[in-house]
C-alpha cells in the first residue's frame, strides 16, 4: 500500500471513529520538495507515515542480494535439492555482482552435483563470502537461497531513531494541532 493510500485508510477510520467530516486537507511534503515535511494535514491532524524495516537496512540488503541470486534456479536444471545460505550482509556495494552471479551459476552447475548429501560450507574461487550448503538426493529438484543474520536486537533503536526523526518534522508544523503518529512495522522476507 502506498503512503497516500495509507494515510487516505488512516484518515477515513479516523472519521468513522469520532471525527465526522475529517479529510485530508494539505500534503506538505508533496508541495515542500526542498526540507522534510510532514505527509497531510487532515483537520487538527499533522500526520506522518513510515515503515521500518524488520532487519537492519532490509530493503537495500535484499535489493543487492537479488541481484545476485534471482533467477538462478529458474535457469538451472538439477537433479537434487540445494540449499544455499549467506550471511544477511555478504552482498555488498562495491563487489562485482555480474561475476559473483557466473561464478555461482558455474559452481552449482559443476560442482554441487559432486557434493555428497548433508551439510557443507565452502570457500569459491570468485566469490567473497562462503557458502553454507545442504544437499539432499532424496528431495525433489530445487535451487534454494537464504540468507542468516546474528540477532542483534536493533529493532527497537532503529523505531527510536525513526520516532525522533519524524517527530522534528511534526514539531515544524502548527504547534496547535495534535500530532498523530501512525507506525507500521513493515516485515519484507529476508
Amino acid at each position: 500500500m502506498e503512503d497516500i493510500s495509507v494515510i487516505d485508510a488512516f484518515v477515513a477510520y479516523l472519521r468513522k471513529h469520532g471525527c465526522p467530516g475529517l479529510q485530508v486537507d494539505e500534503r506538505p511534503e508533496d508541495t515542500n520538495r526542498s526540507s522534510p515535511e510532514i505527509d497531510a494535514i487532515a483537520g487538527p491532524f499533522a500526520i506522518e507515515h513510515t515503515s521500518i524495516d524488520t532487519l537492519p537496512d532490509q530493503r537495500g540488503e535484499s535489493a543487492q542480494f537479488m541481484k545476485v541470486v534471482d533467477g538462478i534456479e529458474r535457469e538451472l536444471v538439477i537433479s537434487f535439492r540445494l540449499r544455499i545460505s549467506i550471511e544477511y550482509t555478504a552482498v555488498k556495494k562495491g563487489q562485482d555482482w555480474n561475476a559473483i552471479r557466473q561464478k555461482l551459476k558455474n559452481w552449482i552447475s559443476t560442482q554441487s552435483p559432486r557434493l555428497s548429501d548433508g551439510s557443507n560450507v565452502k570457500d569459491v574461487p570468485g566469490i567473497p563470502f562462503r557458502l553454507h550448503i545442504s544437499k539432499d538426493s532424496n528431495r525433489p529438484p530445487s535451487i534454494l537461497f537464504y540468507r542468516f543474520i546474528q540477532p542483534a536486537g536493533t529493532l527497537p533503536t532503529r523505531i527510536k531513531t525513526q520516532f525522533d526523526r519524524k517527530a522534528k518534522k511534526l514539531l515544524k508544523k502548527n504547534r496547535t494541532r495534535q500530532r498523530c503518529f501512525w507506525w507500521k512495522v513493515t516485515t519484507l522476507p529476508s
